[in-house]
């Protein structure tokens, strides 16, 4: 079932999350990484969109701790 369209207003800013599906990984290289904030610097500009503040992550769990 697909999600319900977002409200949209004109000067008010937009929290967006980019997961894969069933939270997969979506970037396996630091190419990836690259290569995602290389073509959001890109639409930002030729959508004249502010861009104010970006973070990637991974979608692993507790990512980095000893289990």
């Amino acid at each position: 079932m697909p999600r319900r369209a977002r409200l949209k207003f004109a000067g008010v800013p937009l929290h967006i999350i980019q997961r894969g599906n069933n939270r997969i990984a979506c970037f396996f290289a630091e190419e990836d990484y690259r290569f995602y904030l290389y073509r959001v610097e890109e639409l930002a500009q030729r959508f004249e969109c502010g861009v104010h503040a970006c973070v990637l992550m991974t979608n692993l769990r507790n990512a980095g701790q000893a289990r």
